[in-house]
């Protein structure tokens, strides 16, 4: 099925500690010296990335 090929494919090419990598990269974007396009692009890349090869649950953050 798609669901096994793409948890195999996952797991082979983009292993757990790479993905865990990126999802802290996510959380801790920051602009700093960036420009917006250049941080706006980072942003949709590592949107784009974990929201294909991270199952997402609902959590709720409090600030």
């Amino acid at each position: 099925t798609w669901a096994r090929f793409k948890r195999e494919f996952l797991t082979k090419y983009f292993p757990t500690d790479e993905r865990n990598h990126k999802v802290i990269e996510f959380m801790e974007l920051k602009q700093g010296s960036m420009y917006v396009s250049e941080y706006a692009a980072k942003f949709e890349e590592l949107c784009r990335l974990l929201l294909t090869t991270t199952p997402w649950r609902r959590k709720r953050i409090s600030v």
